[in-house]
């Protein structure tokens, strides 16, 4: 198998081979010394610049490679006596094309580095295959035996289970029958019961407490665990049959209770002549229900609307309560403020204050008010006014020329004052600044 591998291998290798150097030979061009410009590796368009200065470490020449290139004349085309530029053209020529030719041969010994590489890797996978198919196959073998032997076993073991499938199917008819023999016993037991228990309630109220029948809640109970289909539920039924006793029987001869039936069908006869006769006396009651009923639902519903349309008044005047506090604080705390607790009006008391403690020699009264302390004052200035109208007005005039050019002087004083001291100030900072050191500090050279 290796061998037969190995053989494949070397014969698609020199296929390969001989496929890549056709493809060679078919891109290299049919001139000699010209190839197309995505083939060449140098450019014919290079700057001349100084050598020294593009040294690249790890980079190498043709002379690196091949020594005698510049040395041996064979293969070069011989210089005839032409123009230099033909030459050089030539010789660059030759030198792509070696170059060229180098970089092919390069790609060649990849290509064999790279198959040599991939038949490795290909004879390992082959060996992997046949180690991984030889232990498949002996999995299988040793597998196959096992499988058998729990094939057999499984169809013994499903004949054994149908057998006991057919013995269940047998079993459970069995259950179902005597299950539903059960239950209609337990029905016609029940039926009985209910009329034992009603023969009892219909019996005389001395003898039901002489002979009380207790057993009538733990019967319905039993019924229901019956019902469950379960062990305990049968053994439960059992065990209530065995322990409940004989029942007493009150009537004992079916006169009696044809005399007992007789009563109770005229007690009710009875019951049905009082409901005819309270009937007729219930009808007009429940007609006039009905119509109070709907005057107090008319008479609500009067109500209702009334209760809304107050509940509308309250709510309109609490919003104007809230209209009219907020402007009563407003006005408490602007124009009040103003007129009462500003500074002014709190001034113009104080001047008020004054004044009319000095007119009328008076001390100081914490009681006193702005409209009791003026009054006084227009009194006052009424008095003197009138006593001034009695005299001469010539000599009032006098007077009030004299206290105007008084106070006239006294204020041109005051503005004279005021701009000399303008005036000082200004020559104070003016002489300040003067002594003070220059603000701008020069830097020293």
């Amino acid at each position: 198998m290796n061998k037969r591998m190995q053989e494949s291998l070397s014969i698609s290798k020199q296929k390969v081979m001989v496929s890549d150097l056709k493809k060679m030979k078919k891109s290299l061009p049919k001139v000699r010394f010209q190839l197309p410009k995505y083939k060449q590796i140098a450019d014919y368009n290079v700057k001349k610049i100084d050598p020294e200065s593009c040294v690249v470490p790890g980079l190498k020449t043709i002379c690196d490679v091949d020594h005698t290139f510049y040395k041996i004349i064979e293969g070069r085309p011989i210089r005839q006596f032409i123009d230099v530029k033909v030459y050089m053209r030539n010789l660059r020529d030759i030198t792509l094309y070696r170059a060229n030719t180098a970089y092919i041969n390069d790609q060649i010994i990849q290509i064999d580095t790279n198959i040599a590489d991939e038949s490795k890797l290909y004879d390992e996978i082959i060996a992997l295959y046949n180690e991984t198919t030889t232990n498949f196959f002996n999995f299988v073998r040793e597998t196959y035996d096992n499988a058998k032997k729990v094939q057999d076993c499984a169809e013994i073991k499903s004949a054994e289970l149908n057998d006991m499938m057919k013995q269940l199917d047998g079993l459970s008819f069995v259950h179902v029958h005597l299950n539903n023999r059960i239950l209609s016993l337990a029905s016609s037991f029940g039926t009985l019961f209910r009329y034992s228990k009603f023969i009892h309630e219909i019996s005389p109220i001395w003898w039901q407490n002489r002979n009380d029948v207790s057993n009538s809640v733990d019967f319905f109970k039993v019924i229901e665990e019956v019902e469950s289909n379960t062990v305990e539920s049968i053994r439960i039924y059992r065990d209530f049959f065995k322990t409940n006793k004989k029942p007493k029987l009150c009537f004992k001869k079916p006169q009696t209770l044809m005399r007992i039936f007789d009563n109770i069908s005229r007690q009710c006869l009875n019951y049905m002549q009082i409901e005819n006769y309270s009937a007729r006396i219930l009808k007009p009651v429940l007609r006039a229900r009905d119509q109070l009923e709907s005057v107090i639902l008319s008479e609500a519903n009067e109500v209702t609307g009334l209760i809304e349309y107050y509940e509308t008044q309250v709510k309109w005047m609490e919003e104007k309560e809230a209209e009219y506090t907020a402007k009563f604080n407003k006005l408490l705390f602007t124009k009040f403020h103003e007129l009462y607790a500003s500074y002014d009006a709190t001034k113009l008391f104080t001047c008020i204050q004054y004044i009319h403690c000095h007119l009328f020699d008076v001390p100081v009264d914490p009681k006193d008010n702005i409209t009791t302390m003026m009054l006084n004052i227009e009194k006052l200035f009424i008095k003197l006014t009138s006593r001034l109208d009695q005299m001469n007005q010539n000599v009032i005039k006098k007077v009030e020329h004299e206290i105007f050019s008084s106070d006239i002087r006294m204020m041109k004083r005051a503005v004279k004052a005021q701009r000399s001291l303008k005036e000082f100030d200004i020559l104070k900072k003016s002489l300040i600044a003067s002594f003070e050191p220059p603000r701008n500090k020069h830097k020293k050279n």
